[in-house]
């Protein structure tokens, strides 16, 4: 992987992250520093996919974030 593409990588993943922040915190409300922190750590594209794809259906913040652990 070129350095340029490791660089739209991390914007990918970090546009990820914001996502699902802003997703349950528009559902759930406020989220907690560790919650927010285990979106942060994780560099998994595919885990914060799978945790965004459950934000309509799940009833917990706890829910949506079983992928990312």
């Amino acid at each position: 992987m070129t350095i340029e593409e490791q660089i739209l990588e991390r914007g990918t993943i970090r546009e990820k992250q914001q996502v699902l922040i802003r997703l349950l915190e528009k559902k759930f409300g406020h989220l907690d520093n560790d919650n927010k922190q285990d979106i942060l750590n994780n560099k998994d594209r595919d885990k914060l996919d799978s945790a965004i794809d459950l934000i309509l259906d799940a009833d917990s913040v706890t829910e949506v974030l079983k992928p990312l652990r």
